[in-house]
């Protein structure tokens, strides 16, 4: 983005080389091969790094036993709800984690209030949040249970992080550049294959692309 850095150039020529590179691969191709490119997340510029344990102890949700070290193994049973990287929140359920506080039949309602917390949560003015996923809108199947409760997408230039030990809610530290999801592609040079993938495919649908039933083999 900045053409005036000084290894602005330098990466201008990485890219160059990484084109024709793929190029070469592409000439070379044979009849019946696939050429197949994909991304699981793309990159935009990041300011400013957001501690998601940071904000849930200053609205209550997160408390350690007094004078001991923050940490997993310490927290208090009123704690509500932690996160571990990079925004997996998660509520401390009785019967599923020790030293547990919330009743089951209070799950949803703190569910909900972390909810409400987050989608107002702002850094100088601007909304940290861009989206709130319930697990039940991610995840299925037999292990749905160990799945966490939320996930929380950044918004624009936000990194989600979940130290215990950082004792402010941000930090710009040394990294420029954070990954994105909506950029994320999948390109595949072979109709007889891309026809086989919904109009929006996801990593399970690319999963049974590779699988050795769907392979056509000379």
């Amino acid at each position: 983005e900045d053409q005036n850095h000084k290894y602005h150039g330098h990466f201008l020529e990485y890219f160059k080389k990484i084109d024709m590179a793929i190029g070469e691969i592409n000439n070379n191709l044979k009849n019946g091969d696939a050429l197949i490119m994909l991304s699981d997340h793309g990159f935009e510029r990041l300011d400013k790094d957001v501690y998601i344990n940071c904000a849930l102890r200053q609205q209550g949700f997160l408390n350690f036993k007094s004078n001991s070290e923050l940490s997993l193994d310490n927290l208090d049973n009123s704690t509500k709800a932690f996160s571990l990287d990079p925004a997996r929140i998660y509520i401390n359920l009785k019967g599923k984690y020790p030293k547990a506080g919330v009743k089951p039949e209070d799950r949803d309602k703190v569910a909900n209030d972390l909810v409400s917390f987050f989608d107002s949560l702002t850094v100088d003015g601007k909304k940290v949040i861009k989206k709130i996923y319930k697990k039940e809108e991610i995840y299925s199947g037999p292990c749905l249970d160990k799945a966490p409760d939320l996930i929380l997408m950044g918004n624009k230039n936000f990194n989600l992080k979940s130290s215990l030990n950082f004792s402010g809610l941000t930090s710009k530290g040394p990294f420029t550049g954070k990954h994105t999801y909506e950029d994320a592609f999948l390109f595949i040079n072979n109709s007889s294959l891309a026809n086989n993938l919904p109009q929006e495919p996801d990593v399970f649908c690319l999963a049974d692309l590779f699988s050795p039933s769907s392979v056509v083999k000379s």
